[in-house]
């Protein structure tokens, strides 16, 4: 089972003044250096939310790690997560299993022109809806999918998404070096898209903390 954790950072009405004793070093200072306070937030909510999966499995004392892209994880522990933000809202997936997991959570917005052409995969062009609305819940829906996919893979942003294929009708989306997982995908208070990707089959089970 993938847990998928959220919380809006809204519920945290001012940061500390001193690192809690249950978050990370690197994180902590991480979070000084930012400017915005959103920011801050936003980065404060998603160490909540790491602390809150460690509480959860047990973990006591988490050793963290990093990708040289900069993905973290767990040393020494059989838990895959992955954490995102966007809007007010942060949120973490993880499980007790060793298949790799991706996890987007995106506040719609219009998109930047040239955008769809840097998006699109040839298949995807086809479907793209003429009415605006349903175009833009079409291209944010992608989006995310397509982010959550690129890290479940490590690849991060420096993939090029129009090599990637999301298949709705199947939830199943492939990428150019022919790497498939599965994906699901919601809508979250009106206003977000929120997706996990895994090369798994695992079921998700979604709460707001």
């Amino acid at each position: 089972m993938i847990q998928i954790v959220l919380k809006n950072s809204n519920s945290i009405e001012s940061l500390p003044s001193e690192k809690p004793d249950w978050m990370e070093e690197k994180r902590w200072k991480d979070i000084q250096k930012l400017k915005a306070q959103v920011d801050k937030k936003r980065s404060f909510v998603s160490g909540y939310l790491l602390d809150s999966m460690c509480r959860d499995l047990g973990i006591e004392n988490p050793d963290y790690g990093y990708t040289e892209k900069g993905k973290p994880f767990l040393n020494g522990v059989d838990c895959t997560f992955n954490i995102s933000h966007s809007g007010d809202y942060a949120a973490l997936a993880y499980h007790t299993s060793t298949n790799p997991i991706g996890v987007d959570i995106q506040k719609i917005r219009p998109m930047r022109d040239g955008m769809e052409r840097r998006l699109l995969h040839i298949k995807e062009m086809k479907q793209l809806p003429e009415e605006y609305e349903n175009r833009l819940h079409y291209l944010n829906r992608l989006w995310t999918v397509k982010e959550s996919f690129v890290k479940m893979t490590g690849e991060g942003l420096s993939c090029d998404f129009r090599t990637v294929y999301a298949d709705f009708g199947n939830a199943m989306v492939t990428g150019e070096d022919g790497v498939v997982a599965r994906f699901s995908v919601w809508e979250w208070e009106e206003d977000y898209y929120l997706a996990v990707c895994s090369t798994g089959k695992e079921e998700c089970e979604i709460k707001e903390i």
